[in-house]
């Protein structure tokens, strides 16, 4: 494969450019998507490779999804948090909007613990309110959002997304403190007032 040939050398960013021009204008989509599917993760080709989820064709932006699922959200600045977040929800083609939100789920698993919380924090909620509420939305579809207990039975199929978020907000209730979801009640007891990020999960989770 020619990506192999990409390196810090002036001939391995020769090689990088020619790929990236061949990304950018070739009209063959098996060729785009081997292309994006071998490109190296780097502060060169990140840009190129989010902006193919603006791209017209659907399995072109499909392919570009899962290959995020092989990096960490902590790569992506804010604002490229923000916009992949919206781009692949609000996708008018529902398989690309269904990997999206694998995409966030499994960003919340392996960069957050499972915390939406945690994720949360990971966005400036209060200039990306929009997209941190379709987050919100997205992981509870996606039975994401619930206790450790809720968890297990949710992916056991023992119990619904439903008794998922339930359970997560009882755990909340019931906790005497912390910076978890399960500490914000028990923070509100104490006087202090909710975070954006806190204050904006429950907003979505009464909503829902």
């Amino acid at each position: 494969c020619t990506c192999q040939l990409i390196d810090d050398s002036q001939e391995g960013q020769a090689v990088l450019e020619g790929v990236i021009e061949l990304l950018q204008t070739d009209k063959g989509k098996d060729v785009r998507i081997a292309v994006l599917q071998s490109l190296p993760f780097n502060d060169a080709t990140l840009p190129v490779l989010l902006e193919c989820t603006h791209d017209d064709n659907p399995l072109l932006r499909k392919a570009v999804i899962q290959r995020l699922q092989s990096i960490s959200i902590r790569l992506l600045s804010i604002k490229q948090r923000a916009e992949v977040i919206q781009h692949v929800l609000l996708d008018q083609d529902s398989t690309v909007a269904e990997a999206g939100a694998e995409l966030l789920a499994h960003w919340l698993q392996q960069d957050c613990k499972g915390d939406p919380l945690k994720m949360l924090q990971l966005l400036d909620v209060e200039t990306y309110a929009d997209a941190a509420a379709l987050l919100i939305e997205s992981l509870i579809k996606t039975d994401s959002i619930c206790s450790q207990t809720a968890g297990a039975a949710v992916a056991a199929g023992r119990t619904t997304a439903s008794q998922g978020v339930i359970s997560y907000v009882e755990a909340a209730t019931n906790s005497g403190g912390g910076s978890t979801a399960g500490g914000l009640v028990g923070l509100c007891r104490l006087g202090r007032l909710l975070q954006p990020h806190e204050a904006l999960m429950w907003r979505c989770l009464c909503e829902w």
